[in-house]
């Protein structure tokens, strides 16, 4: 299946595809991040581990993944101004309540 029919479907901006093989105590965990709009891998790594250690991998491949994808959204979220939309609900919410606190009678 296309990775990018598979994006648009879930409704996400990454797919993550992996495959997990065992040889008698041993494992290698393969997991490739994949840009959902464009079908470009942005991460690809292999885990060879003792099977005692899956947890261990687990653990290191997450931390891997949040950390990409946190690089990813701080690019786009700096590389993107906010709507018109947002600016004006920013706007207000800073200057309303000054100018719209009740007065006090001398």
């Amino acid at each position: 299946m296309d990775v990018r029919q598979v994006g648009r479907e879930l409704g996400v901006h990454y797919v993550l595809e992996g495959s997990l093989r065992r040889s008698g105590e041993r494992i290698r965990i393969a997991a490739q991040l994949i840009d959902a709009a464009t079908g470009r891998h942005r991460w690809a790594e292999h885990y060879d581990r003792k099977l005692e250690e899956v947890f261990a991998v687990q653990d290191e491949v997450v931390a891997t993944i949040v950390a990409i994808l946190a690089a990813h959204v701080r690019r786009r979220t700096r590389a993107k101004p906010p709507s018109v939309g947002r600016r004006m609900t920013t706007t207000c919410r800073h200057l309303l309540p000054s100018r719209l606190s009740p007065r006090r009678s001398a």
